[in-house]
């Protein structure tokens, strides 16, 4: 594809993201029994938004004050500080465009605050790459401890991820294993490819020494132990934004989980999260499914009402958010012009 302008490639990655959304979504609901599932969700306890919501909207107010400690590195005005309206502001304008376009939010969340507090852009970039490289880390701890936690139970997850057990001719399981390996592997390798490497060469190189300044902000941090305490923080919250959705369906109780189990969950899901497909929509759900199954017990459907619940409460929120906070902040054209 390297003779593809750069606005060619961005058009077919985001296609390609789209496919292999519908790719596991499509896999992930192709045996549902749709009459049970419906009454997994009437029979839902709702009541527990009111506790769900302000749950996760807090997770993300300590992103947006851990991205001021990376900020702080980059600031001017000694004593100066960013205000937590505009950070948290981005942080969920960012959110709500990568629902509809793949690690654009990113892009648009560094332009947002780069136009009202007149920074580099670049640098901005830069912190978020670094807050997400820290993320990256804290997911990867997460994992390794739940593998030791699950112990043996891990290779039922893989065989589950291949199985053909579920009914289907081993040539479907071929086609299932197929689109997951595209997405967890070649999906991310294009995205880097098409986007990272094409803009760095044709757009951002004038930009490069400000974006590796931000890079390095993770390093340069003046209160590491709130930047990192901040994160574990960040964290926990997502084990509780995903144990709760447990309780709304009535899964815990009956399966004796806990939030330890919401944990694992948490973790697990978040490897579909890292598939550039729009919010994760697919491999969230397919990955969620296999881990409530194999190593929970949970029937399929239930365990399907859940991954479509969690990933739709959050698609919802954030897209109202983003869109309230568009409003109190600025217009979003002027966002699209700053970020392309």
């Amino acid at each position: 594809m390297r003779g593809f302008p750069i606005g060619v490639r961005t058009v077919l990655f985001r296609v390609a993201s789209v496919v292999i959304a519908a790719g596991l979504i499509w896999l992930t609901l192709r045996k549902t029994n749709w009459a049970a599932f419906s009454a997994v969700l009437q029979a839902a306890d709702y009541r527990w938004l009111i506790v769900l919501i302000p749950v996760t909207l807090l997770s993300h107010l300590i992103r947006a004050w851990r991205w001021r400690l990376l900020l702080d590195t980059l600031k001017s005005q000694p004593g100066y500080r960013l205000p937590m309206g505009d950070l948290f502001a981005a942080v969920m304008i960012g959110y709500m465009v990568n629902y509809a376009l793949p690690r654009a939010g990113e892009l648009v969340r560094s332009a947002h605050l780069a136009r009202r507090r007149q920074m580099s852009a670049s640098g901005i970039l830069g912190t978020i790459i670094s807050e997400r490289l820290i993320d990256l880390v804290f997911l990867a701890v997460g994992l390794a401890a739940c593998a030791l936690y699950l112990g043996g139970r891990t290779e039922v997850i893989l065989e589950r991820l291949t199985e053909a057990g579920h009914g289907m001719p081993d040539a479907w399981a071929g086609l299932e294993l197929s689109v997951l390996l595209c997405a967890l592997v070649l999906v991310p390798a294009v995205c880097c490819r098409l986007r990272v490497i094409g803009r760095i060469r044709d757009r951002i190189r004038p930009a490069l020494a400000a974006f590796t300044e931000g890079m390095a902000t993770g390093l340069r941090v003046e209160r590491p132990l709130q930047l990192w305490a901040s994160t574990l923080m960040i964290w926990l919250l997502y084990g509780v934004m995903a144990y709760l959705p447990l309780v709304m369906f009535d899964l815990a109780s009956p399966h004796g989980l806990d939030y330890l189990d919401g944990l694992i969950i948490m973790f697990v899901g978040a490897v579909g999260v890292l598939v550039p497909t729009p919010g994760g929509a697919g491999s969230f759900h397919y990955i969620t499914v296999v881990i409530l199954m194999a190593v929970f017990s949970i029937a399929s459907d239930p365990a399907t009402a859940y991954a479509v619940f969690v990933h739709g409460y959050q698609l919802i929120l954030y897209m109202a958010t983003g869109l309230l906070m568009i409003i109190w902040k600025g217009g979003f054209s002027k966002l699209q012009a700053d970020s392309n």
